[in-house]
């Protein structure tokens, strides 16, 4: 994804606004018609509430392997 300024002049894609977009929102393989078009505001607005879901993302999770034991199998002992 690619964050850009907007070189013409169209309305923020978010339905509430009313003001004209700042900025674009597109992935390099989808058409233009499917990006999505920001004012400031509304931009600041969507970081702002992202902003606890990065302190909450997980660590990937890793695989732990068990541990190796060390004991003698089982059978007979000499």
């Amino acid at each position: 994804m690619e964050l850009r300024e907007i070189k013409v002049k169209t309305k923020c894609d978010n339905g509430a606004c009313r003001n004209m977009a700042d900025y674009v929102i597109y992935r390099q393989d989808t058409m233009s018609s499917q990006s999505l078009r920001l004012c400031k505001e509304c931009l600041a607005k969507i970081a702002e509430l992202a902003k606890p879901l990065k302190t909450k993302q997980k660590s990937p999770k890793t695989t732990q392997n068990k541990p190796k034991t060390t004991a003698e199998p089982l059978g007979k002992k000499e």
